[in-house]
């Protein structure tokens, strides 16, 4: 893989984001459409990643050691999560990957963030949990990854759907994915690497990028005496204005139309 440029913004110098050039965002997005998954090395540094691992076994530990998460700007508020989702560098890339890759502006739409902590028993249950996002971007940024035994890897079926039109063809996808037959399926199919499906091992620091919309995807079994943790930023939600989904209740601690989100 190229370098990416390690330049940043001077927004962004406490955090180190890296700047990243409109040649990369499009090497990136190509890379995601071919291969399933596009990768920035280091993307965050050391002293960073260290005070992420810190809050990832604070809320472990206040939780009795078993799986947490957080979803939603009202979870993550006054952390060091919400100033990295926050920072106009990364809010801007993620704009652009998503332009690149839909070939059109993106949305005024805010960013939906979310801290996965895989531990204890609880959280050896998340294994093979089949699903597509919501949002056509997704930006995975491991904190805690196991070095042995069972390391949760991620494992994926690569823009395996379109963009749907409507939210209700959306919904059928998911209805069609979200049953124990379906899901028997796929993790058997995962097992193994048939069927499209491929695995990722994915390193803290690292930013890995692909088409959460898009991509049938899952982690495999974590051991449930370590901790697994990533954070997730999603961006670009197709159905963010779907009266069906508001319906169905689907919508809450979602995307929200933002016109301040869009950096300039």
């Amino acid at each position: 893989m190229n370098e990416i440029s390690s330049a940043v913004t001077e927004v962004d110098q406490v955090l180190k984001i890296p700047d990243i050039s409109d040649n990369d965002v499009a090497r990136l997005t190509q890379e995601i459409e071919h291969t399933g998954v596009a990768v920035i090395p280091s993307y965050i540094d050391d002293t960073t990643l260290a005070q992420l691992r810190q809050i990832v076994v604070e809320i472990v530990d206040g939780n009795g050691g078993e799986y947490a998460v957080l979803t939603g700007k009202a979870e993550i508020a006054d952390t060091l999560l919400e100033r990295i989702g926050a920072a106009p560098g990364f809010l801007n890339f993620m704009h652009r990957v998503y332009e690149n890759g839909r070939g059109h502006a993106a949305p005024s739409q805010s960013m939906y963030q979310v801290l996965r902590c895989l531990s204890g028993t609880s959280g050896l249950r998340q294994a093979y949990f089949f699903h597509y996002d919501s949002y056509v971007v997704t930006a995975l940024l491991p904190i805690i990854i196991p070095q042995e035994g069972l390391t949760g890897d991620l494992v994926m079926k690569p823009n395996h759907r379109r963009v749907r039109t409507t939210y209700l063809a959306n919904l059928i996808d998911k209805m069609l994915v979200d049953n124990q037959f379906a899901q028997k399926h796929f993790r058997c199919q995962a097992k193994s690497l048939q069927g499209g499906f491929t695995k990722v091992r994915i390193v803290p620091g690292n930013l890995y990028l692909f088409w959460g919309y898009r991509s049938l995807h899952a982690n495999e079994p974590c051991d449930p005496k370590v901790i697994r943790a990533t954070a997730l930023f999603h961006f670009g939600d197709p159905h963010a204005d779907s009266w069906l989904r508001k319906l169905t209740g689907r919508a809450k601690v979602r995307a929200t139309a933002d016109p301040a989100a869009a950096p300039a």
